[in-house]
């Protein structure tokens, strides 16, 4: 889906049954369609 459509944010769940928001993040670096993707985690800055 990724491929064919460029979104701007993408909202996930942290403990989704299959792989968690982390490892989607993680997966999507690794098919380098966004290489450097920005993960909001608690401790981060706006």
């Amino acid at each position: 889906m990724l491929r064919h459509r460029c979104p701007h944010i993408i909202f996930t769940d942290s403990a989704m049954p299959v792989m968690d928001g982390l490892e989607l993040v993680r997966s999507i670096r690794r098919a380098a369609i966004y290489p450097d993707p920005w993960c909001p985690t608690p401790r981060s800055r706006w």
